[in-house]
């Protein structure tokens, strides 16, 4: 029998096209690790073909089909019932880990841990950890999500024991895509499992359109199941439980804002764009926000020739890595015309923001999809 120390589970959603690269990388990584690579097949059109993107399996490449799909969060299970490593990386199809990824848990194992979390890069943001998150180090309990939430932007930045995945995670899997991620730090602090902060940045997340992350709807409803598994909860007290909740309510509200965003957006064109802009003669305008819903606006408004003057975005990263226009909020900022702020659930924060430093219009991406969208009825 084969001995393993980590197994590496990737569920595939019209994903072949990454077999090879990532068991490059993986091997690439393993450097005096026996690790065990899973792949769970979620698209069953690919099954007939899955075998051929893999030239060895053996003993340290497996692959699980689907004959149906059964959504990512079943996948990561299945994967783990078949897993033989003593610790466990989920990792996305499209994400990447460094070379020196496993020498994490020499660094932290010795703490007595049940998980060990790296940092890493995500979106245009260089780090995923605030100076916050580094300077609490390990996380241990229900109270550590209430103050600081999620630290992570997915499980792939999380290593973990496998013996101590809980039990709620494994039966109840979400039927929809998005959540499962923040559902296992959940019920990992409600377990007091012992999470230790690894500063090294060794892990990358890519995200996509097409990503399921994106798809708005889905997330919201992936929530909703959350917040009913939690509501059964017996491990926490009525207290703390009322408090998850309303973290996970606050993100329901955002990615159902969100959705109503990307809906909206399909009934606009850019002849719907160009006439309510000159109605209101907004000239100049700047977006603020560079996150995906304003590279949305930004493409929407080049499309009606709309004049965007520059875009405001405090996040220096970003700055960094664009050609574009892009401004901090404490700049000097030109004159516009209006500004349409895209963090949604932010908004009024953010007005009360630019209202400190300029004395320009803004409006919300939502409240302005809406009055577009009117205006073609």
């Amino acid at each position: 029998m084969c001995v393993v120390d980590v197994s590496v589970i990737i569920p595939l959603y019209k994903g072949i096209r990454y077999i090879d690269e990532k068991i490059k990388m993986i091997r690439n990584a393993n450097v005096d690790k026996r690790v065990e690579i899973i792949f769970v097949n979620d698209y069953p059109e690919d099954n007939d073909f899955v075998d051929s993107y893999i030239e060895e399996k053996g003993n340290y490449i497996k692959i699980i089909k689907h004959s149906v799909n059964q959504g990512i969060h079943q996948s990561r299970v299945d994967g783990l019932k078949k897993a033989r490593g003593k610790w466990i990386l989920f990792l996305d199809q499209d994400d990447s880990i460094e070379p020196l990824f496993f020498s994490i848990i020499e660094k932290k194992s010795g703490e007595n841990v049940s998980g060990i979390a790296c940092n890493g890069y995500w979106r245009g943001v260089k780090e995923v950890f605030s100076e916050e998150i580094k300077s609490k180090k390990r996380f241990t309990n229900e109270k550590d999500y209430i103050k600081y939430g999620y630290p992570l932007v997915s499980t792939g930045q999380l290593i973990i024991k496998k013996n101590e995945i809980p039990v709620e995670w494994i039966d109840h899997p979400l039927e929809h895509n998005g959540c499962d991620d923040l559902l296992l730090w959940i019920m990992l602090m409600i377990d007091h499992k012992k999470i230790v902060i690894c500063d090294e940045i060794y892990y990358k997340h890519i995200e996509h359109d097409a990503n399921a992350s994106f798809n708005y709807g889905e997330m919201a409803e992936s929530i909703a199941e959350c917040v009913t598994i939690i509501e059964k909860q017996k491990k926490v007290n009525e207290d703390s439980k009322k408090k998850i909740k309303k973290r996970l309510n606050d993100k329901y509200y955002k990615y159902s804002c969100y959705n109503e965003v990307f809906e909206l957006n399909k009934t606009i064109d850019k002849d719907i764009i160009s006439d309510y802009f000159v109605k209101k003669r907004w000239n100049e305008v700047a977006i603020y926000g560079y996150g995906i819903i304003g590279k949305m606006l930004e493409k929407q408004l080049d499309s009606a020739n709309i004049n965007i003057k520059y875009i405001i975005d405090d996040k220096m990263s970003v700055i960094e890595r664009s050609d574009k226009n892009i401004k901090a909020i404490n700049d000097r900022l030109d004159y516009v015309d209006i500004i349409i702020v895209t963090p949604i659930y932010e908004y009024e924060e953010i007005e009360k923001t630019i209202k400190k430093n300029i004395h320009f219009p803004t409006e919300s991406i939502l409240n302005l999809y809406k009055e577009m969208a009117k205006s073609n009825h």
